[in-house]
């Protein structure tokens, strides 16, 4: 086996390279080049050579071929000893997987693999096997020692193939039958490859098991060891190979550059090689070679480097680190573009590199690089081959960084050619205001609870967020300066969650705050603070996970919405009598046009956005409102109208959720003889006034019961000319209005029509007085129950109300009385304020007291029967008789 300490780490596995054989040459399926019995290797154990101390978890045969004599399934198992203490475990593909791991520290090691024998078709170990016994051929190209540590290295190279020089006709000591299988025939040479990428120095060269099979009287002789360079045919004596022995050990001292070289045995010649028949003369066999090797003790570093474990040590980079953790860096020592080995205590320090005005010198550093943190020394030693690992923490955070290395021993310095970050490992923070409208750090805003409670902050307006950098051990990083980024990741309390936003960061002894954070939804919210540019002059190299602070997320709330914004729909009054409405008459809202106010939440922005979240448990506006205020002006002479809603309920307001952040505000109860009435008071000529309703009393703001209100008064219409609420087909006039009862006479023997009047107060020729109310479609119907006859004369006067003609659209109607067949008269006084006749607004002031709304003020008209003759009403008139 030849072993030789590279100047390269290798890989975490150890490889033990060699083709093998372990069996006899009876197997139908194998023809062994090497073979060695189940028994030898077990005593003659393959030897290899660890720098340093690993930790075996499994054993892989690569290449692995086995059968007995048959071939049989690569599950078959074997068996590992390592230093004679036997190790099992599980099987597959060929690797056995240690039942516990097995530690191996540095330096000489052997390995034994042992395949068992079939026993009744049964795999057996140690003494159960029997010389009768099947045994289980196996050959496989190298051995795999997988180890516990990816990171650890080992500088051995493992060759561990039997070697032998001589013929095949040799039948001493040979174990296999009487048959050899020679590498190469005896007189000649044997050459094993080995490769250096560095310069080493050769200090010992181990041949193990080595042995000549020739008679007891040939013993060994004229064979020697040398060292060839592959590349330019140099070939360097090592020393001569005499006598047998185990081990056999040549001093060696010799330098050799990075390139390919190979050991080469040369063998003893034949005593005649033409004409004697003995050909048993210097057969020799040897089971391991190890080349040991040792630091070039020329070899100076002429810079240092710092690098990942995993980069190559000139040209690796250096990933973004976390403050408060261990600092995993590779410091390399460097020359002629290769690591060189170095020996020395090297001193590291961290450098804040956020400037490079200054010029680099010889060693790749900067003036304007500022030391800030002594990190300790890497001390090396020569097995490290130039490669060193260093674990320090940094205590600060910095954007931009670099590593300065110096053997002050040597003078002798070097900057890392990477720059890289040192992030913080997290935030702490906080989340505060002054009011609900204001930024501040007085109160947490912590509030999670739909209940109404405090504290609340209002949707889009500014509050105060607090980010505190701290490293793994969770001090403060002082030196962090950046700008956080946030983001509100999910709803904590209501269905939508909305956006979350923060600018204008201030940074201060590692603590960055911002007063204008604002979140636009209802409801509370999971808020998530991170970094990802503090590092990004990583940015290339260092994956963003990697290089983000955070994110850390905290529950902010709660959030209700900053008002209310209003938009109304277009209501209508319903004329009280077709066209027009008198004075003192109750009307109402046309069917399908009461007011309704849509109420929309919103959050402080412009435009402004809708918190959706504002419903269910989150909606906090009661169900009705306090009795709306009405209000009503003359539009042509601005005068104040009395108008009267004592009509309408107390609550005369309905608030719903709508869902959505919506709400809606319905007027309701104007209707019937619970509507409005604009009170009359003394005549006045026809008008059109200006009405409005202010919700939920004066001035007409709606809050919620947090407090939460509209921008802007709730009311509907106006009192200035042209913005009052509108009446169905714009008949908005109001006219003041009157019944006349006229007197009619007539027989005593016929039914008589007393004659209905509705006037109303007008302009006449430039005076006033009342007219025929042409078009009212109110007075049509008036019960005759409610007309009551009263002073009859005599008081016997049989006659009674028979029917009435309401007024129509003429202005004019009649009571028709019947015959009483007797002389007399009766007083005909509608009764306008009854239950049956609602007419109040038609009473006339017929006491002349100025009032005109008492029952003095019913309308009368006498009915006089047999007491005058008719009326012809004709000034002349003539018969003419017929010729």
């Amino acid at each position: 086996m030849a072993l030789a300490l590279l100047a390269a780490p290798a890989r975490a596995d150890v490889v033990l390279d060699g083709e093998q054989h372990i069996g006899d040459n009876e197997s139908v399926t194998f023809t062994p080049s090497d073979p060695v019995t189940l028994d030898e290797h077990s005593s003659s154990a393959t030897r290899f050579y660890l720098s340093e101390t690993i930790v075996v978890t499994a054993v892989r045969l690569d290449g692995l071929v086995q059968g007995s004599p048959a071939p049989l399934s690569a599950t078959q198992p074997f068996r590992v000893e390592f230093d004679g203490s036997t190790r099992t475990g599980t099987f597959s593909g060929g690797t056995l997987t240690l039942s516990s791991p097995r530690t191996l520290n540095a330096g000489l090691h052997l390995i034994a693999i042992s395949p068992g024998c079939l026993r009744s078709g049964i795999q057996q170990f140690g003494s159960s096997c029997r010389g009768i016994d099947d045994e289980f051929d196996m050959s496989f190209s190298s051995i795999t020692l997988v180890t516990q540590d990816p990171t650890s290295i080992t500088l051995a190279r493992n060759l561990n193939r039997r070697r032998h020089l001589g013929d095949s006709t040799d039948s001493s000591n040979d174990n296999f039958g009487g048959r050899w299988y020679p590498d190469a025939p005896e007189g000649t040479t044997l050459d094993i490859p080995f490769t250096l990428d560095r310069n080493l120095r050769l200090t010992e060269v181990r041949l193990y098991r080595l042995r000549d099979t020739a008679a007891g009287s040939q013993a060994l002789s004229r064979a020697t060891l040398s060292i060839v360079n592959t590349t330019t045919g140099v070939v360097t004596s090592v020393g001569t190979l005499g006598g047998d022995g185990n081990p056999r050990t040549l001093s060696a001292s010799l330098s050799l550059a990075a390139g390919s070289y190979a050991v080469r045995v040369a063998a003893g010649q034949m005593r005649n090689p033409t004409l004697d028949a003995d050909k048993i003369h210097d057969d020799l066999r040897w089971n391991d070679i190890l080349l040991l090797f040792g630091v070039d003790p020329t070899a100076v570093a002429g810079y240092f480097n710092a690098v990942d474990p995993d980069q190559n040590a000139v040209t690796g980079i250096v990933r973004t680190k976390t403050a408060g953790s261990p600092l995993e860096v590779d410091i390399t020592a460097i020359n002629g573009g290769a690591l060189i080995n170095h020996a020395g205590d090297v001193n590291v320090q961290l450098l804040d590199a956020s400037s490079d005005s200054g010029v680099l010198d010889s060693y790749g550093c900067r003036s304007s690089w500022v030391p800030k943190e002594n990190l300790g020394t890497a001390t090396f030693t020569l097995t490290d081959l130039g490669r060193k690992r260093f674990s320090e923490q940094v205590t600060d955070a910095y954007p931009k960084a670099r590593l300065l290395m110096t053997d002050t021993t040597l003078n002798i310095s070097g900057c890392s050619t990477d720059t890289f970050a040192v992030k913080p490992a997290t935030f702490a923070l906080s989340v505060t205001h002054d009011d609900w409208e204001n930024p501040g750090t007085a109160t947490p805003l912590n509030n999670v609870a739909a209940a109404v409670s405090a504290p609340i902050h209002k949707a889009g307006r500014p509050f105060t967020i607090r980010a505190t950098a701290l490293n793994a051990d969770g001090n403060v990083t002082t030196l962090y300066t950046g700008s956080p980024t946030v983001l509100a990741e999910t709803s904590v309390l209501g269905a939508q969650v909305g956006e979350a936003r923060a600018d204008l960061w201030t940074t201060t002894n590692g603590i960055a705050q911002t007063d204008v954070a604002r979140y636009n939804e209802a409801g509370a919210f999971q808020l998530q603070v991170a970094d990802s540019t503090f590092a990004s002059v990583d940015a290339a190299d260092t994956v963003a996970a990697d290089r983000t602070i955070g994110p850390v997320t905290v529950d902010v709330g709660r959030f209700v919405p900053d008002h209310f914004e209003v938009t109304f729909n277009t209501p209508e009054f319903r004329p009280g009598c077709g066209a027009f409405t008198y004075l003192g008459q109750r009307f109402e809202y046309a069917a399908g046009k009461s007011p309704e106010a849509t109420l929309t939440a919103v959050a402080f922005a412009v435009p402004a956005t809708t918190t959706t979240n504002y419903t269910g448990t989150l909606f906090k506006l009661p169900g009705s409102l306090a009795q709306s205020v009405y209000a009503a002006k003359d539009s042509a002479t601005g005068a104040n109208l009395a108008l009267d809603s004592s009509g309408l309920p107390l609550t005369d307001a309905l608030v719903t959720d709508e869902g959505a952040g919506v709400a809606k505000v319905t007027l309701t109860g104007a209707s019937g003889t619970t509507g409005f009435r604009l009170q009359r008071t003394v005549p006045v000529v026809p008008f059109s006034p200006e009405i409005s309703v202010t919700v939920n009393g004066l001035p007409g703001t709606v809050s919620d019961t947090e407090a939460v209100a509209t921008s802007t008064s709730v009311i509907f219409g106006g009192t200035d000319p042209g913005t009052g609420i509108l009446f169905t087909g714009a008949n908005n006039t109001f006219r003041f209005g009157r019944l006349v009862v006229e007197n009619a006479h007539g027989s005593e023997r016929l039914p008589l029509d007393v004659p209905l009047r509705a006037e109303y107060w007008a302009s006449l020729s430039g005076s006033t007085g009342f007219i025929q109310s042409v078009g009212d479609t109110c007075t049509f119907v008036i019960s005759p129950t409610a007309i009551d006859l009263v002073g009859k004369t005599p008081g016997s006067l049989a006659t009674d109300v028979q029917t009435v003609t309401g007024v129509g659209v003429t202005g004019a109607g009649r009571v028709n009385l019947s015959a009483p067949d007797e002389s007399g008269f009766v007083t005909v006084r509608p009764d306008l304020d009854s239950a049956t006749n609602v007419l109040p607004f038609l009473m006339g002031d017929w006491d002349g007291d100025g009032d005109w709304n008492e029952d003095a003020d019913d309308p009368t008209g006498r009915a006089s029967f047999g007491q005058h003759k008719n009326e012809t009403r004709r000034i002349y008139q003539r018969e003419v008789v017929g010729n």
